[in-house]
Formats: C-alpha cells, sequence, structure tokens
C-alpha cells in the first residue's frame, strides 16, 4: 500500500469518526430539547388539572346552594323555622358535606399535579442522561477513529518499511 493509500485511508478513518461524533451530539442535543420539552408540557397538563379543578369547585359551590335552597324551601313547607335547632343541623351536615367534597377535590389536583411533576421529573433525568450517554459515545467513536486512523499510519509505515527492506536485501 502505497503513503497515499495510507493517508487516504486514515483521512476517511478520521471523517468517519468525525461524522459520529456530529451524530452522537446531535442526538444528545435532541436529548436535551426532549426533556425541556417534558417539563413544559407537564406544566401545560397541570394548568389543566388546575382549572379542572375550579370548574369542580364551582359545581360544588353551584350544587351546595341549590341543595340548601331545596332544604330551606323543604323547611318552609314542613313548617320548620330556618332559625330552629333541626334546621341548623341539617344546614351544619350540608355544609360539612360540601367542604369535605371541597377538600377532596383539591386534594385530588394536588395528587395529579404531584404525580405529573414527578413523572416529568423523571423522564428529564432519564434523558439528560441518555444525552450524556449519547455524549460518551461521540467522544469514544472520536477516539476510536483516531485510533483506527494511527494505526493504520503505523501499518503503512511498517508496510512501507518492510518492503523497502526486502528491496535492499534482494539489491545486495
Amino acid at each position: 500500500m502505497g503513503w497515499i493509500g495510507v493517508a487516504v485511508s486514515a483521512l476517511g478513518q478520521l471523517q468517519q469518526a468525525q461524522s459520529q461524533k456530529q451524530y452522537f451530539n446531535y442526538l444528545s442535543r435532541l436529548a436535551d430539547i426532549q426533556g425541556d420539552q417534558i417539563s413544559k408540557s407537564a406544566e401545560l397538563e397541570n394548568q389543566d388539572i388546575y382549572e379542572q379543578e375550579i370548574f369542580e369547585l364551582g359545581q360544588i359551590d353551584k350544587e351546595g346552594k341549590r341543595l340548601i335552597g331545596a332544604q330551606r324551601a323543604a323547611a318552609g313547607a314542613a313548617g320548620v323555622g330556618v332559625d330552629s335547632v333541626t334546621f341548623e343541623n341539617i344546614l351544619k351536615d350540608t355544609l360539612t358535606s360540601i367542604s369535605e367534597d371541597e377538600s377532596m377535590v383539591r386534594r385530588n389536583a394536588e395528587l395529579a399535579v404531584h404525580r405529573n411533576r414527578q413523572r416529568a421529573a423523571l423522564e428529564k433525568i432519564n434523558l439528560k442522561n441518555q444525552a450524556s450517554l449519547y455524549g460518551i459515545s461521540g467522544q469514544n467513536a472520536m477516539t476510536a477513529g483516531m485510533i483506527g486512523a494511527g494505526s493504520t499510519v503505523l501499518g503503512g509505515a511498517s508496510q512501507f518499511a518492510a518492503n523497502r527492506y526486502n528491496r535492499r536485501s534482494l539489491t545486495a
């Protein structure tokens, strides 16, 4: 193999290594971008959860007011005064139930948001780790290319020296 062939081969190995490194760097950047997108997506989902919470709390409030109004009407129709102990006990029970329902809606929303944030954080960590691995793979590809190119040059030099030695031995 002539020196030109050795040089072309070594250069090809270096170019291939550089291309692999660029590819792995691209994958690394892509994984980083995906990690950032996951965080943004999770926050948008959390906004939806909070909007649903507000809607459900409004429904509970509306239904609670309707129920209290119906209870007042029923008490009045039955001849029970709204200031009587019986009516006050019924009203307290109703208000307690409404408050418990509201607390449950708030708790469920907070749990959903918390789970969503944890999921997004774990996915982001996984993607960041993957990005790091891609970066390492790119460095390894470049190192392997340099070793391959160096090996090709050394092999070519060895072949050149052996050929030269053999020629001198034949002419001597």
